[in-house]
Parts: C-alpha cells; sequence; structure tokens
C-alpha cells in the first residue's frame, strides 16, 4: 500500500458526466451489489451439465453452448448489466462438491462499458440441491477485482467498483446500501445454501478526503461467511509504508441481518501511527506519534455510518514524539494502552498507558475529552491522568533516571499545529510533591517550550538527581562537589525555549542545614539556610543563616553572606562572595590568614592580633578554575569591630577599644578607631600592606594622651607630678616581620604640664613645647631618642628599658635658660620608687633658679640626687667648682656636698629644705682663703667659717649669716688706706707684717644674684674693732660700705655695750668706696670725739632688705 496525496485516475476511463441520469448509477450500484445472485442463475443453468461431470475429479472445459448458457442466465439476472464469461470449466472435488469456475468475468453496463473485472470466480454448488434441479451456490470466490472505498470530510465511506478504473459515479454505494444490499441478497431462495464468499488478490484504492491522503493495497483477501442470520467477513492486507517493513492489517466484521448494524474490527501490524491518526477522532492524537502500531480495534457501526464505542489495543513500537520534521524527537522504546472512545460523550478513557523510553518509563491511566470545531474532528484535547511507577530522565540530562511513586496531570492537546498545554503535573515520592505546569509547541522552526515546576522538601542529593548535567553543567559540578549536605525547601524551577536560541534556564529554591565549602582552602560553612537562584545563566546564593567554624576563635556567623557566579558561560567562570559575617576577631582573622587571602601571614602578624566582637562586609572574586592562583583572587574587605582587645599590635600593652573600623583589600590591611593603650586614651590608624613581601612594612599612625596616666602605663620611672594635665602625643609604629616594633611620639605638649621640682622648673599647661621619643618595642625594648623642648628647657637622650622596665635614662646635654648645662642620668631603683639622678659634670646658676622647691616635708620616696658638677655658680663672682653632693628629694632637697669656691677654697656643706626652697649651711676650715677666694679679701687667711644661707623672698637670693674666727688679715688695701687715714702707724706695720689677727668676724647679710647686702658686721681682735654695712657688687667689684674702726679693741671695746658689736667708746666712722683692690677711703676724725651712743647721728642707716 502507498499514500499520498489524492491523484487522477490513469485508467483512461472518462470521468462522468455530470448530465448522466442518476437513475443509471443507482443501476451500477445494484448490479455491483448483485453480482454473487447472477452467478447464482448462471448455474442452475447448467446442473444438468455439472452433473454429466459428476464422475470426473479435475475441471473440465465446458462446451461452448454451456458456457453461452452460463452466461445468458447471469446476464438475464443481471439485467439491464451484461455479463462476459470468459471461459468456463466444472471440477467434482472430493465428496462429490461440485464447482463451477469462471475467467475474465466482467459486468457491463447497457452501453457495454466494463463496470468491474474479476480475473477467476468460483462457484461451488450445493450436490444435493443440484440433483434437486436447483442451483443453490454454497462457496463463492473472486480473485483479482479491483474496488475503491472513500471517505468523505463527513466521515462516511463510500464503495465503488469503479474509483478504480475511474468510472462511475464517485460517491459509490453507501454503507446502508451495501447493508441492503447484503441482506436482499441473502434473502433470495438461491443463496439459502450459500457459506463462505471468498475474494482474493484484490486492487484496493482508499481515499480520504478529510485526511487529504489516499492509499492502494494489493494482493489483498476478503473472507466472507454466514451462518444463520449472522453474517461475518474477514480482511487483510499489507501496505507499503516506506519503511523496511510492510504494515500488516486484519478487519473483520460481525452483522445480523436487519440488525442495522455492524461490529467491525481491525487488526494492525507494524501500521504507521501517523496514518493511523487519520482514521479516528480518538486516534487523532497520534499524529505527533513517529512510530509503528500493532494492536487491535473494534468498534460499531449502524448502517447510516454512525460509530459507537471503540475499544482499542495499542502496542506502539520503537519511535519517537515529533510533530515536525524540525523538532527534535523525543525516543522511547516501547509503549502500549487500551482505549475505550465514547462518541457521544466524545470522551477518551485510557485504561492502561504504558511508555518504556529513554526519556520517561510510566504507567497512566486517564481521560481526554475531544474538542471539535465545525468539521466535527477534534482540534483540541483536555484531560487527565495519573501515573504510578514513574522514572525519567529527560534527553539523558540527568545521571541517573529519577523515579517518583505516583502522580497525576491535567492537560491540554492541541492538535494543529501541535501543543500541550500543562495546566498541572503533580509527582510524588513518597511524600514529596512535585508540581509542574507549562507549555510544549511545535514550530516550524522546532521546539518552543516553557515550564515551571516546584517542589517541597528534598534531600541535597535528590536535587543533583533532579539537576540536569546540560543545565549549567559548571554551577551543577561545583555544587556536587563543594555542597556536601543539606536540604532544598520551596524549589522552583522554569524553563523557557525557543526555536534558534539556547533554552533559558531558572531554578530558584530555598535551602536548610547546609554544609558546603566555598573555596578549597577555606573552612566550611555549616548550618546554612537561605534562598539562591540560576536565571540567565547567573547563579546566586543567599544565606539567612549559617556559620563558618574557624581555624582559632570559634565560629563566625555568615548571615547575609552571597555567592555568586554572574555568567556560567564562557568557561572559566567568575565567581563573586558578598561577604557577611560576625564573630569573634581572632576567628576572622584566622580565617583571613588562610590561603589564598594570608593577610596576616603577609603582614607578620599573628592571627591574634586582637580579639573582640567583629561584624564584617565585603566581598571575593576569582575565576573558577584548578588551582585558582593566589595573584588573581580580589578582595575588599571592611569590618567594625567592638570590645577589642589586643596585647599583640603594641607589644607588651594592652590595647582596648569599643570600637575599631578594619578594612583589607589586595594592598593593604587597615585598622583605625579609638580606645585606650592600657589606661591611656589613643586613637589611630594601623596599615599593613598586603603586597610582594619584599620590604613589606606594617605602620601604625594615632594619637595617644600624655598624662600622668602614661607615665605610669608605661612605667617612665618619672616622679609624682613630674607630669600633669593632658595633652596629646602623635604616635607612629613601624612593625617589620621578624623585628621590634619602631615608635616615633612627638607632642606639642600643649595642655601637658611638666615639672622637675628638684631644680624648680616648671612648663604650665597652657605653654607648648616639643617633645620626640623614639624607640623599638619588642623583646629588646629600648627607647633610643628623648628629646624636649619645653619652657627654656632643652634635653636630648635616651632611655633603657630592662623587661618592660624603665632602667635608666640618659641625656647627653641638659639646658635650661642660662642657669642650668649638665648631662643628666635617671637610674632606676626599682618598681614603685623614684629614679636616682645622676648629674655628671656641666654647670648650675644657683642665682637664677629656685633650687630645691621640691622639697615639702612629705614622706613619698623621693628621687636622690648624686651631683658631680663642674660649676655651682651662687652669684656674680662666686662659684662652687668641682662640687661634688649627694642628696634626697624624699622629704625636700637634703643633702651634704663638697665644693671649691671659685676653684680655690674647699668648702662642704648642707643643704636642707626651706619654705619650699632650699637653705645652705657652708663651713671651711680657711674662712681667710674662702674670703679671699670670693674675692672679698684678697690677702685674709685661716680661721674657722661658717656661713648660712636662708632662701630671700626674692628669686635667687638668699639671707645669709657668717661667723668667722681667728681670721688674720694681710695686706688688705682697703683696710690699709682706713689705718693710714686714722694714722695708726702700728697697725699699718701690723698690717703690712704678719697681719692684723680677727678673733672673731660676724656678718649679716643678702646675697642677690648681683650683690652682697651687707646689713651689719664687725670684725674684732685685741688690737682692732671693726663694723660695716652698706653694698658690694659682685660683678663690678665696686663697694660702698660705711663702718666705724676702733683702735685698741682689747681695751676700747668695752664701749659696744652702747653701739654696735666691733665699734669701741672711742671709734673712727669711715666710708669705703670704689673697687676692692683701689678703694677710697673717708674718714670723719672728728667722729672720734661722738661716744658711741651718738655715733648713728654721723652715717646713713645700715641697708634694709626684705628678708
Amino acid at each position: 500500500m502507498t499514500a499520498g496525496p489524492e491523484k487522477p485516475d490513469r485508467t483512461g476511463a472518462a470521468e462522468p458526466s455530470e448530465a448522466r441520469p442518476k437513475r443509471r448509477g443507482r443501476k451500477r450500484r445494484r448490479a455491483a451489489v448483485g453480482l454473487v445472485s447472477l452467478s447464482g442463475l448462471a448455474v442452475l443453468l447448467v446442473a444438468g451439465f455439472i452433473g454429466l461431470l459428476a464422475l470426473k475429479a479435475e475441471p473440465f472445459a465446458a462446451p461452448e453452448w454451456v458456457r453461452e448458457r452460463i452466461e445468458a442466465q447471469l446476464g438475464h439476472a443481471a439485467e439491464p448489466y451484461g455479463l462476459s464469461i470468459g471461459q468456463a470449466s466444472v471440477v467434482i472435488e472430493e465428496g462429490w462438491s461440485p464447482r463451477v469456475l469462471l475467467s475474465d468475468t466482467q459486468l457491463n453496463d447497457a452501453a457495454g462499458a466494463q463496470l468491474v473485472s474479476f480475473e477467476q470466480m468460483s462457484v461451488g454448488l450445493s450436490m444435493r440441491a443440484l440433483l434437486g434441479g436447483q442451483f443453490r451456490p454454497t462457496k463463492v470466490a473472486l480473485s483479482g477485482a479491483r474496488f475503491g472505498v472513500r471517505r468523505d470530510a463527513d466521515g462516511a465511506f463510500w464503495l465503488s467498483f469503479d474509483e478504480a478504473l475511474g468510472g462511475g459515479d464517485p460517491r459509490g454505494a453507501g454503507l446502508a446500501e451495501m447493508g441492503a444490499a447484503v441482506d436482499r441478497l441473502f434473502a433470495r431462495e438461491e443463496l439459502t445454501a450459500f457459506e463462505e464468499f471468498e475474494l482474493r488478490d484484490v486492487t484496493l484504492r482508499y481515499a480520504d478526503e478529510r485526511a487529504r491522503r489516499t492509499w492502494t493495497v494489493d494482493g489483498g483477501r476478503l473472507h466472507l461467511s454466514k451462518e444463520g442470520k449472522e453474517l461475518r467477513a474477514r480482511a487483510d492486507f499489507a501496505l507499503l509504508t516506506g519503511g523496511a517493513t510492510a504494515a500488516g492489517v486484519e478487519l473483520t466484521l460481525e452483522r445480523e441481518k436487519g440488525s442495522g448494524e455492524a461490529f467491525i474490527g481491525m487488526n494492525l501490524s507494524d501500521f504507521p501511527a501517523q496514518d493511523l491518526a487519520t482514521q479516528s477522532p480518538a486516534l487523532s492524537w497520534l499524529d505527533a506519534v513517529r512510530a509503528p502500531i500493532s494492536g487491535a480495534l473494534r468498534v460499531a457501526m449502524s448502517d447510516a455510518g454512525e460509530l459507537g464505542p471503540l475499544n482499542a489495543t495499542l502496542q506502539i513500537g520503537a519511535g519517537a514524539l515529533q510533530p515536525n520534521e524540525a523538532t527534535k524527537p523525543v525516543p522511547f522504546r516501547s509503549a502500549r494502552t487500551y482505549l475505550t472512545y465514547d462518541p457521544d460523550r466524545r470522551l477518551i478513557t485510557f485504561n492502561e498507558i504504558a511508555v518504556e523510553g529513554e526519556w520517561a518509563t510510566l504507567l497512566a491511566e486517564g481521560k481526554l475529552g475531544l474538542e471539535t470545531g465545525e468539521s466535527g474532528w477534534p482540534e483540541s484535547f483536555v484531560g487527565q491522568f495519573r501515573f504510578s511507577d514513574i522514572e525519567t530522565n529527560p534527553d539523558g540530562l540527568l545521571p541517573e533516571p529519577v523515579a517518583f511513586d505516583d502522580g497525576f496531570a491535567d492537560l491540554r492537546l492541541t492538535v494543529e499545529p501541535f501543543r500541550v498545554d500543562l495546566g498541572q503535573l503533580n509527582l510524588y515520592d513518597g511524600e514529596t510533591r512535585y508540581h509542574a505546569e507549562g507549555s510544549f509547541q511545535a514550530l516550524k522552526e522546532g521546539w518552543s517550550y516553557r515550564v515551571q515546576a516546584a517542589t517541597g522538601d528534598l534531600e541535597l542529593g535528590e536535587v543533583l538527581a533532579l539537576w540536569p548535567e546540560s543545565v549549567d553543567e559548571k554551577t551543577r559540578k561545583w555544587v556536587h562537589e563543594n555542597v556536601f549536605e543539606g536540604r532544598v525547601t520551596e524549589a522552583q524551577f522554569a524553563l523557557k525555549a525557543v526555536p534558534g536560541a539556547p533554552p533559558e534556564p531558572h531554578f530558584s529554591f530555598s535551602y536548610e542545614d547546609v554544609r558546603l565549602r566555598f573555596m578549597k582552602t577555606m573552612p566550611e560553612l555549616e548550618g546554612l539556610a537561605g534562598h539562591a537562584s540560576i536565571l540567565r545563566k547567573r547563579f546566586a546564593a543567599m544565606a539567612t543563616q549559617g556559620a563558618m567554624s574557624a581555624p582559632q576563635g570559634g565560629k563566625l556567623d555568615v548571615t547575609g553572606t552571597q555567592f555568586i557566579i554572574p555568567r556560567t558561560k564562557p568557561k572559566p567562570a567568575q565567581a563573586r562572595v558578598k561577604l557577611a559575617a560576625k564573630g569573634r576577631v581572632t576567628a576572622l582573622l584566622s580565617v583571613l590568614d588562610l590561603e589564598p587571602l594570608s593577610f596576616l601571614s603577609k603582614a607578620g602578624q599573628p592571627v591574634t592580633l586582637a580579639d573582640g566582637d567583629i561584624r564584617v562586609s565585603g566581598r571575593l572574586g576569582w575565576t573558577m578554575k584548578k588551582p585558582v592562583p593566589i595573584d588573581q583572587v580580589e578582595y575588599e574587605v571592611s569590618a567594625v569591630a567592638t570590645n577589642v582587645r589586643s596585647e599583640m599590635i603594641v607589644p607588651g600593652r594592652v590595647l582596648a577599644a569599643p570600637r575599631l573600623e578594619i578594612a583589607a583589600d589586595g594592598e593593604a590591611l587597615v585598622i583605625s578607631g579609638q580606645g585606650r593603650l592600657g589606661i591611656v586614651p589613643v586613637s589611630g590608624r594601623f596599615t599593613a600592606p598586603l603586597g610582594p613581601p619584599e620590604g613589606r612594612v606594617s605602620k601604625a599612625r594615632g594619637t595617644v594622651e600624655l598624662s600622668p596616666g602614661f607615665v605610669d602605663e608605661f612605667r617612665l620611672g618619672l616622679p609624682s607630678g613630674t607630669v600633669s594635665g593632658a595633652g596629646r602625643g602623635e604616635v607612629e609604629l613601624t612593625l617589620k616581620r621578624g623585628e621590634g616594633t619602631v615608635f616615633t611620639l612627638t607632642s606639642s605638649l600643649e595642655g601637658i604640664g611638666l615639672a622637675i621640682p628638684q631644680i624648680g622648673w616648671r612648663k604650665p599647661e597652657d605653654a607648648q613645647g616639643r617633645l620626640r621619643v623614639a624607640g623599638v618595642l619588642g623583646e629588646s625594648r629600648s627607647i633610643d631618642e628623648v628629646s624636649l623642648s619645653a619652657a627654656g628647657l632643652d634635653a636630648a637622650g635616651a632611655v633603657k628599658l630592662t623587661e618592660d622596665q624603665f632602667e635608666e635614662a640618659r641625656f647627653g646635654r641638659v639646658t635650661i635658660g642660662s642657669w642650668l648645662d649638665v648631662p643628666l642620668r635617671f637610674v632606676s631603683r626599682g618598681p614603685g620608687r623614684a629614679p636616682l639622678i645622676e648629674l655628671n659634670g656641666g654647670r648650675i646658676d644657683l642665682s637664677q633658679t629656685t633650687l630645691g622647691t621640691g622639697g615639702s616635708g612629705a614622706t613619698d620616696d623621693g628621687s636622690p640626687i648624686n651631683a658631680r658638677l663642674d660649676t655651682l655658680k651662687i652669684s656674680d663672682g662666686i662659684a662652687l667648682e668641682q662640687f661634688r653632693g649627694e642628696f634626697d628629694t624624699a622629704n625636700g632637697f637634703t643633702g651634704d656636698f663638697t665644693g671649691l669656691v671659685n676653684g680655690e677654697a674647699p668648702v662642704s656643706g648642707r643643704v636642707v629644705p626651706q619654705s619650699g626652697r632650699s637653705a645652705f649651711r657652708i663651713t671651711s676650715g680657711d674662712g681667710g682663703q674662702v674670703l679671699k677666694a670670693a674675692g672679698l679679701l684678697r690677702n685674709a687667711a685661716g680661721g674657722g667659717f661658717d656661713l648660712i644661707l636662708v632662701p630671700a623672698s626674692a628669686k635667687g637670693s638668699y639671707n645669709g649669716s657668717l661667723e668667722m674666727t681667728g681670721v688674720r688679715l694681710k695686706d688688705a688695701p682697703a683696710m690699709a688706706a682706713l689705718l693710714n687715714a686714722i694714722s695708726v702707724v702700728g697697725l699699718l706695720e701690723q698690717l703690712g707684717g704678719s697681719g692684723i689677727l680677727f678673733n672673731e668676724v660676724e656678718a649679716r647679710f643678702q646675697l642677690t644674684p648681683t650683690a652682697l647686702i651687707l646689713n651689719s658686721s664687725s670684725a674684732v681682735g685685741a688690737s682692732l674693732g671693726i663694723s660695716m654695712d652698706g653694698y658690694y657688687g659682685l660683678a663690678s667689684g665696686e663697694m660702698d660700705m660705711q663702718g666705724v674702726v676702733s683702735p685698741v679693741y682689747l681695751v676700747n671695746g668695752i664701749g659696744q655695750i652702747f653701739t654696735r658689736k666691733g665699734e669701741g667708746l672711742v671709734g673712727f666712722n669711715y666710708n669705703l668706696r670704689g673697687s676692692a683692690g683701689d678703694p677710697q677711703v673717708q674718714v670723719n676724725p672728728l667722729s672720734i670725739f661722738t661716744p658711741g651712743m651718738f655715733r648713728e647721728i654721723f652715717r646713713r642707716p645700715a641697708p634694709q632688705v626684705q628678708r
């Protein structure tokens, strides 16, 4: 059988004329369907001849007259048609069954035109009837006939004998006419003995006007049998379908006389599904199937051509669902179905559907309702199905088929163009429900589809099982290799495709209890919950819950972290992490120090650099290839840390901060904020470069509060009160890997008060200055530079530390104004004790300072002072050279000292606190030498010397008292001039000789930085008594003195009871002016006549000073 569009008949027969009377067409149909009856009449005419052949077993050619007689009888029965017979023969078969054989038999119309022809015709006769003189056919066999069957657009079938030959009425005989003709035929008495009818070598042309298809069958067979009122027909034929094998068709028909309906059955073998789809509305859904079908169909048909319920069993062989040539086939290995079609309800009931294939294996049952158009043929189907025993692997996308227990679906199938609208598809795996909806359409360019699917809870293995390997395969591989466990909730999948473009998948889901590794060198993320999606080659996942177990410091909460692959293609894909984490600082630092980041290792710092609470945000980016090059990992991280504590940023010190801001990128790690270093408020910025290791140096810059707390925190060993107030210092730390931390501290000292009370120096808090401290922190701690310039003080030196304790401070030169210029050394005496102060060389000018103001009588531990000065200047012209002293400041400035007055006269002394300053007592065994060295008396010699200096109210001034005994005065110009003036020749000779001996010398004076103010003084000996008061310029050596000279004081001294000590009853008033080396003496000779008690009227009052 071949199929194709209708073609014009190639037999050459003329087309029927529209003007031909209808009566003639009807006669043709009657003749055709009554052919068997005519044959029976012919047999009656030759019955006698057949009887003569009863003894012959082989066919015997009938004589011409017998043939003509039979032809005439048959032709008479067929009037108004004619019958012609080519040849006739008779045979008596076993069992005395006569049979007439006819060849080249033709049925012609009245004009002689052939209607139908048979190559062979065999008529079996009833021997009993024949012996009774009756012609009763029992079996009729025909061969070589040609027929035409046509189904019109309304679905009615028409049989014609001329369609194949190109003549006759194109409508042919309808099923009702054929049924009535058969009933009439078998009602004739001549056919009462009829048993069966057989038609072989049939050529059938079947034209389906609705389907616009034609099929032609050669070599077909038809068998018809009659038992009582039941008529059974069976036909089988093979169709050439263009494939490797021919399709087999077997038709059966059962009809009871007068019932008005027939039961038709069809058995198929390897019948094309598309051809079968054209024959029944109930099977039109097979039009998209490309596969051979075997099976059976049974339907009741009325004589009017109305169909009853159709029952079908279909076995579909290997093939595919492929609506057109452009669509990609959906293959299957086999399928079967048992269905019933109710034409009244337009409903197909599928009792079973079984499909086995690469894409799916399943069992199903369900119903399809037909939605027909004006043609009465289905335009679409609407149905519901239930599924069981489902395994699916669409297009081999999944590594293993996915199994489901059962499911159901609502769908609409549109025939032209082919389209499936999936209202819902629900599949169940245990308690898990999978829901899908969408549409599939076969366009002329190929498949177009939109699918949406959703499900509830899935374990990780189930997700991977449902994730096609070719859909975002890089992402799927990453999930397979790096997600170790978890559960997916609320998963939604969408897939859209149009011809000529790659599919667009969209996959979104929530997840719980996930454990994954986002980078192979990083710790796993645990307890993750969140949501993720894949859309247009972009994968994104965000954690709403989860933690990371850091190598140190506990867990980091990663809630809010996002993992993104912006484009899964082209390969290799780029990965991005938007980091959000909170936890302990140590935990974060230990993570950031893992490869490929290695923040802390690059900076030469430990992961325990700091601890506290921290909240992090940032981004990471890398190329998803193996291995990940470290230099190609991009990152930018920022964080806020609270309650931070570190003992590493500043080695040996606790850095605490309520809030720190942290940032890190490919260039540097930066930490900034405010806090406390120990008890000292600080603020700053720590920067650790993260570039190449060569020359990598970390730095910290900031400010620190300079206050007494700073002194205590850094254990500088300064006495209490040395620092007051609070100011700001600028600090810079330089941290090199494997080396100590180098630091510098600078300050303008604004707001800071400084004091060295032991030497009377202070810097007010509102004054500015300059401080610089530099050194190294760490195991080898040191302060290599200390420089201070403030309030006239300039100092530069270094501090030595041992085991984080102050050991000593050395200052090569310390100057304060013009009064102090010394090298200074502070030496530790142990924790909690003020340091020892050593002055080794240099000079101090007491005339310009308030040295010793530290004493207050308190019992606090003060700083001992060891002084080895080159010069201790008392006043202009008076200084102690080679000054040596040991002093204590615990209860004020107290101690003993020695020195050389102006480098000549040795003295010793003691200093004690008094009135907030220091008082001195200086003694010597050679008072004359002291006076000589001081420039007061050039040639004095011998005698005891006891000098007391107590602080005067004026700065640098002292109130003094001097007592001397046994001092001898020689070659004193002033004294010589005085004695010469009063003409005391003996005394002059004595002065020039052995000298004048004064047994007692007393003086009360005030020593200022520039002058000696002599309030009163006296020197008495056996030969002379002298009193003196006045002024002496220390720098100029000029004097302005007055007094009384009393000769023979041993006798004359009795008068001192009426006047000052050193003045006798009789004396001379005098004045000394000028330099001590060349004095100008004025003596009042008349004053000798003035009693001592009235002597004050002849001289000025003694100098008065503010004590």
